[in-house]
C-alpha cells in the first residue's frame, strides 16, 4: 500500500465573489468569479430571458458569464442561480 498525497474525503472549497447579481435593464452580460479547488456546477430554473455560458466546470475555470435579454417592460425579473461543488455543497 502506498500513501496518498491527497485526501479524497476533503470537502471542496468554493467561493463566489458576487453573492447577488443585479442585472441592468439593457442586457449587458455579467461575469461572476468562482474560486474553487474542486469541480463545480451551476443550476437554475430554465428561462426564456436568462442563460449562462456553462452549467459545470473543472476547478481550473474561474468564472461564468450570465447573459440575458434586455428588459423592455417595467416588471422586475428574478432568477436564482445555485453553484455547487462536486460533493454537493451549495454556495450561492
Amino acid at each position: 500500500m502506498f500513501p496518498s498525497c491527497s485526501d479524497e474525503n476533503e470537502a471542496g472549497i468554493l467561493e463566489i465573489t458576487n453573492n447577488e447579481i443585479i442585472l441592468q435593464a439593457e442586457g449587458t452580460p455579467v461575469q461572476v468569479e468562482v474560486k474553487s479547488n474542486t469541480e463545480w456546477r451551476i443550476d437554475f430554473a430554465e428561462s426564456t430571458w436568462f442563460s449562462t455560458d456553462i452549467r459545470g466546470a473543472q476547478s481550473s475555470r474561474t468564472y461564468f458569464t450570465v447573459t440575458y435579454d434586455e428588459n423592455i417592460s417595467d416588471s422586475e425579473r428574478f432568477c436564482d442561480i445555485r453553484v455547487f461543488t462536486k460533493d454537493g455543497r451549495l454556495r450561492m
